[in-house]
């Protein structure tokens, strides 16, 4: 058997990082199931008109600000 070339060993090295980023990235997504939306004037809102459907993280993420989140209301 022969020696693997540097450029086989350095390709298979990058696909082994892609990999572990990718993963890092997965894991870094998936909320826990007690994650609550902070609190605020318009919790109890979110939590009765946006809960039913959505988890609080995706909520969350979206970081609109007043304006953006009233032009959601409101469609």
């Amino acid at each position: 058997m022969s020696k693997p070339s540097a450029n086989l060993v350095m390709l298979i090295l990058r696909m082994l990082v892609v990999l572990a980023l990718a993963l890092m990235c997965v894991a870094g997504t998936q909320s826990s199931p007690t994650e609550q939306l902070p609190t605020g004037a318009a919790k109890e809102k979110a939590e009765a008109a946006c809960q039913t459907c959505h988890e609080a993280r995706i909520i969350a993420q979206q970081r609109l600000d007043k304006a953006a989140w009233t032009k959601k209301w409101t469609r």
